[in-house]
């Protein structure tokens, strides 16, 4: 999720150096046509770093299954999210 706040350094350790999909500094999204109705999950560098330390230091037996999963949105909302900070 972090990548949506580009180009400001949103991590302690890492930088996004170019914008992914959504580019809400200059207000354009690189999606496909058709696409608003399209659900992604955004996980932040934090919540990534926070679960795999949490497994790398895990003394109990692992489970077979496992993983993260961040927040579920679509692309419209992420859309409309840059709307309203950029203020249109």
């Amino acid at each position: 999720m972090n990548f949506l706040a580009y180009p400001r350094q949103t991590a302690k350790h890492y930088r996004i150096e170019t914008p992914a999909f959504f580019d809400f500094d200059k207000g354009r999204a690189f999606i496909l046509e058709g696409s608003e109705n399209a659900k992604v999950t955004l996980t932040t560098i934090e919540d990534i770093a926070e679960v795999t330390a949490r497994a790398v230091e895990y003394d109990g037996e692992w489970p077979t299954v496992g993983g993260i999963s961040g927040q579920k949105v679509t692309v419209g909302e992420i859309i409309r999210l840059g709307e309203r900070i950029r203020g249109k």
